[in-house]
C-alpha cells in the first residue's frame, strides 16, 4: 500500500526547539506535495495557534486540532466535524480544579480562556517575543468558566500545564474517574482533557477516508502520548528520537530528534 498521506504533529516533531520548521523538512514536504502527496497537520493546538505554520507549508488540507476534537478548514474558516465538551463537563472540571488547587485552560471557538491570571503569567513568562506579540489574540481572561456556554458556541477541550507533576497526575486521575473525560499527555507537565474516544488517529481516519484513502496510506510522525492513536493506526507510525518514554512502543520506527533532518530523510526514504 503506497504511503501518500503525511500526517505531522507540530511541537516536538515538525517544529524544532526554537518552534521553527527545519529547512530540510520544508524542502521534503514541498517535494512531496509536488508529487500529489497529501500533507496534514495533526496537533494538540487550537487552530488559531497553527496558522503561521499552515500558511508556511502552503497547505490546502484541513487540520486535525486539539488532539482530534475537531477537524478545521482553515481556508474557509469552518469546522468540518467536532466532538466538543459540554457545560456539564465544565461544571465537573471547575469543581475538581478547586478541589485540587490546579488551574486549567478552556479552549473555545477561536480563543483559549484562562481563569487564573498568575498561573497564566507564569506559563508565558519564558516565551519569546514572537509568541508574546500574539498573546492578546489567542488568550482571553475569563474568570467564570461556568458562564462560557453563554458566550461561546464550541467548548473544545481543557488543558493543564503544572509544575508539580505528582499533583498533576492525581488531578488527571480524578478527572478520568469523576468527570468522565479522557486525559492525554502532550508533554511531561501538560495534560489535555477531552471527550473519551477522541484522538488524532480517529479524526485523521475520518478525513483520509473522505478523500478515498485509508489509514494504510498514512505515514504519521509524533513524539508524545497524544500522538499514539495516529502512530498505531497509520500504515507507518514514526516516533521522533526525542519521544516521551514509551511512545516508541506504539510506532513502527524511531528516527532522529526534532532538531535534525530526520523527518526529511524519512519522507524521502519512505514516501518519495
Amino acid at each position: 500500500m503506497p504511503l501518500n498521506v503525511i500526517a505531522l504533529d507540530l511541537d516536538g516533531t515538525l517544529l524544532n526547539d526554537n518552534k521553527m520548521i527545519p529547512q530540510a523538512s520544508l524542502d521534503a514536504i514541498f517535494d512531496a506535495k509536488a508529487k500529489g502527496i497529501d500533507v496534514i497537520i495533526a496537533t494538540g493546538r487550537h487552530h488559531i495557534a497553527i496558522t503561521e505554520y499552515y500558511h508556511l507549508l502552503e497547505l490546502s488540507t484541513p487540520a486535525v486540532c486539539c488532539n482530534g476534537v475537531y477537524l478545521y478548514d482553515i481556508h474557509n474558516d469552518s469546522v468540518l466535524s467536532r466532538t466538543p465538551v459540554t457545560h456539564n463537563h465544565v461544571e465537573k472540571m471547575v469543581a475538581l480544579g478547586n478541589e485540587h488547587g490546579i488551574p486549567f485552560y478552556l479552549y473555545v471557538d477561536k480563543v483559549m480562556l484562562y481563569s487564573d491570571v498568575e498561573s497564566h503569567k507564569a506559563r508565558i513568562s519564558g516565551w519569546d517575543e514572537a509568541h508574546q506579540a500574539h498573546l492578546d489574540r489567542v488568550f482571553k481572561h475569563f474568570p467564570d468558566y461556568l458562564d462560557a456556554t453563554n458566550h461561546f458556541n464550541d467548548l473544545w477541550k481543557f488543558s493543564c500545564a503544572w509544575h508539580d507533576i505528582p499533583a498533576l497526575k492525581k488531578f488527571a486521575d480524578a478527572i478520568e474517574q469523576k468527570a468522565g473525560l479522557q486525559c492525554l499527555w502532550s508533554w511531561d507537565n501538560q495534560v489535555d482533557i477531552a471527550i473519551p474516544g477522541t484522538g488524532k488517529g480517529h479524526r485523521l481516519k475520518e478525513y483520509v477516508e473522505s478523500i478515498g484513502k485509508t489509514m494504510d496510506n498514512v505515514i504519521s510522525f509524533g513524539d508524545n502520548f497524544n500522538d499514539v492513536s495516529m502512530l498505531e493506526m497509520a500504515g507507518m507510525g514514526v516516533a521522533m528520537g526525542n519521544h516521551a518514554k514509551g511512545v516508541e512502543l506504539h510506532a513502527d520506527i524511531v528516527i532522529g530528534d526534532n532538531n535534525s533532518d530526520a523527518i526529511a530523510k524519512a519522507i524521502r526514504q519512505y514516501v518519495l
